[in-house]
C-alpha cells in the first residue's frame, strides 16, 4: 500500500501496515481456490491433507459446525502498540479493525461482492486495493492457515520441508496480486506454525513471515497463544485475548458510511 500520512490509521510508519490508499475506486472479491491442473488423485490427497488440519484444530466433532472465528489481540510494534479484532468466516468474508487510542481506528471489510476499508477519522469509505487486501488477509491469522483454498490460489502441497528447523509440509498459494505465499505445518500434528506473504505496501521490507507460538487447548480445540509477524528487523507480537467461535452476519460486512462515487 501506499506510505502512510499523519492523517491515516496505521500500525507503524513505514511498515505491514493496512493503512489506506488514496486512489481510483476499485472492487476486489474474494479470492478463489485454483486447482487448474491437478489430477483427480492430487485433488484427494489435498482434501484429506486439509481435513486432518481442521481436525487438529477444531476437532473432528466440531469443525463443521463452526461458522467463523473470533479474534481479538494485544499487538506490540517497534513504536507503539495497538489492538486487532479479526471476525472471520469459514468462506473468507472477514471484518478486520485496529485500534492505537485516542480515537484512531481502522476498518476492513472482504466480501463476496467487494471489500472497504475506512480510516476511522476520515468522513469517507474507500474501496480496498489490491494492496490493502493482501495486508488485510495476512492478518487473517487462523482461519487463513486452516482453509486457505477459501482465501488464496491454491497451487499445491509440499512436503518434507523445514519451518525454523522443524519438520513440515507446505501449501504453496498465491496471493490477490500473484505473489507467492506459503503456509507451513507440523509433520506430526498438522497444527499450523506460521505463513511467509509479501508486503506490497512499498515501505519497509518485502518478505513478512508470520510465527504461531504455542498451541493450548480451549474446550475441544487447539488454539494458538500468540503470533509474531517479522517483517526485515521489526518485529510485531499479537497475544490473543479471544479466540472463539461465532456466527458471521452479513451485517459485518456493510461500510460505516457510504462509498463516495
Amino acid at each position: 500500500m501506499g506510505q502512510p500520512t499523519d492523517s491515516s490509521p496505521r500500525e507503524e510508519p513505514g511498515v505491514y501496515g493496512v493503512t489506506a490508499l488514496a486512489g481510483q475506486l476499485a472492487v476486489i472479491t474474494l479470492a478463489a481456490c485454483s486447482r487448474g491442473g491437478q489430477s483427480q488423485p492430487d485433488s484427494a490427497r489435498d482434501d484429506e491433507r486439509f481435513a486432518a488440519v481442521e481436525r487438529a484444530v477444531f476437532a473432528t466433532d466440531s469443525a463443521s459446525r463452526i461458522d467463523a472465528i473470533a479474534l481479538e489481540a494485544a499487538a506490540v510494534g517497534p513504536r507503539r502498540s495497538f489492538r486487532t479484532r479479526v471476525i472471520s468466516a469459514r468462506d473468507g468474508r472477514l471484518r478486520f479493525e485496529q485500534s492505537f487510542g485516542e480515537g484512531e481506528i481502522y476498518v476492513a471489510a472482504i466480501g463476496p461482492s467487494g471489500a472497504w476499508e475506512w480510516d476511522g477519522r476520515s468522513p469517507t469509505v474507500a474501496a480496498l486495493s489490491a494492496a490493502g487486501l493482501s495486508a488485510v488477509r495476512g492478518h487473517d491469522f487462523l482461519m487463513l492457515a486452516v482453509l486457505p483454498r477459501t482465501r488464496l490460489v491454491f497451487e499445491r502441497l509440499q512436503d518434507s520441508v523445514a519451518f525454523d528447523l522443524a519438520p513440515a509440509w507446505a501449501a504453496k498459494c498465491r496471493d490477490v496480486l500473484g505473489a507467492p505465499l506459503r503456509i507451513y505445518y507440523d509433520g506430526a500434528t498438522n497444527l499450523p506454525l506460521g505463513y511467509e506473504v509479501r508486503n506490497h505496501n512499498g515501505a519497509g521490507a518485502e518478505d513478512v513471515r508470520a510465527v504461531f507460538g504455542p498451541w493450548a487447548r480451549q474446550d475441544d480445540r487447539m488454539v494458538p497463544r500468540s503470533v509474531t509477524l517479522h517483517q526485515g528487523a521489526d518485529r510485531y507480537e499479537f497475544t490473543f485475548t479471544r479466540v472463539e467461535p461465532v456466527t458471521f452476519s452479513d451485517s459485518l460486512l456493510i461500510p460505516p458510511r457510504p462509498f463516495r462515487r
